[in-house]
């Protein structure tokens, strides 16, 4: 009984630790590819800015860049950049921007450190969110002359409630506690299925991103923390697999609760721990009757040898099966 139930015991937790590790391996690869869309999308963007930037590349300064406008409402109404598309020089001067006379003034944006930062990489950029009167995301793509010297930048201004944004993050029906947060390099929900989650610092934040420097993409099960970001407090158990992009310092997370997203596992242990304590009980029991079909013959000619040995003979001795307790109970009858 201890070696069935041991067997069991293995068997059951191989295959429910197997079936667990196939299930984040799929929900791995379901936030990767979520990433990738969004990569995808963000990339598409982020192209139509660069052929502004092309076509800036040899008339940034003529005419004040306003041959570049008809470039510029293109982009815009192309573009999930739902705030406008604006072109600046070097020294971050507005050259012309899309809508025409709806660019935010310089207080607002230009002279706000994480532009300057994007100009000074001197590559296509992205922000994290930059939190000023408004929040809002800024994505600039350099302007380089035929010397490859930079002489300024196309850009793009972004709000992240605009239903253009929130167009990038749909809902995956995986079950009703699923949701998905997208989150900056600074820990912030710039985007989620749950609407009450956005611009909250996400409970995971600092671990999140780290992640994201790293660009690494991890899932793993871990306590949920939202009474921390001023939701009720749970301290559910929660699945989350996240997933870096590659065209922004951001990273997208599938969180979902543990019991829903690894039902199947806690069911197959279910089913082998049932199946098991019937099978050790059905054994008990055979046991049971295989010892007392054998004890009980054994109990009776021990004590008809005890009666032969003390010179009573007059009792019969019953045979009452043709086994080999029989034939010896017949043996010891007829030498009786």
């Amino acid at each position: 009984m201890v070696a069935l139930a041991g067997i069991l015991l293995v068997t059951n937790q191989w295959g429910s630790e197997e079936l667990t590790r196939r299930l984040l391996n799929e929900r791995r690869h379901l936030v990767e590819a979520v990433a990738d869309n969004l990569d995808y999308v963000l990339k598409s963007n982020m192209m139509l800015l660069e052929e502004v930037a092309l076509r800036a590349r040899f008339g940034l300064q003529k005419e004040g860049g306003k041959t570049l406008n008809p470039a510029l409402r293109d982009a815009y109404l192309q573009s999930i950049f739902s705030e406008g598309v604006f072109l600046i020089d070097k020294a971050g001067n507005i050259i012309g921007t899309e809508p025409q006379g709806d660019l935010p003034n310089e207080e607002k944006s230009f002279s706000l450190l994480p532009l300057r930062e994007l100009l000074e990489q001197g590559k296509p950029a992205i922000s994290n969110l930059v939190v000023g009167g408004k929040r809002r995301i800024y994505a600039l793509v350099p302007i380089r002359d035929s010397s490859n010297e930079l002489t300024g930048a196309v850009g793009g201004e972004l709000d992240p409630q605009s239903p253009r944004f929130r167009s990038l993050l749909r809902p995956i029906r995986l079950g009703e506690t699923t949701y998905l947060d997208l989150v900056d390099g600074r820990g912030i929900v710039l985007a989620s299925t749950e609407p009450a989650r956005i611009f909250i610092n996400s409970d995971h934040g600092r671990f999140l991103a780290g992640l994201i420097r790293e660009k690494k993409a991890v899932v793993g099960a871990c306590h949920t923390c939202h009474d921390q970001n001023g939701f009720p407090e749970t301290r559910e158990r929660e699945v989350i697999a996240f997933a870096p992009l590659k065209s922004a310092p951001w990273g997208v997370s599938i969180r979902q609760a543990e019991r829903e997203a690894l039902a199947p596992s806690f069911g197959m242990e279910r089913r082998f721990f049932y199946f098991g304590t019937a099978t050790i009980l059905v054994a008990l029991l055979f046991a049971a009757g295989v010892a007392r079909s054998v004890t009980r013959p054994l109990k009776m000619l021990t004590e008809a040898a005890k009666r032969i040995t003390g010179g009573d003979l007059s009792h019969q001795i019953p045979t009452s099966s043709e086994d080999e307790l029989g034939v010896l109970a017949q043996s010891l009858d007829r030498m009786q």
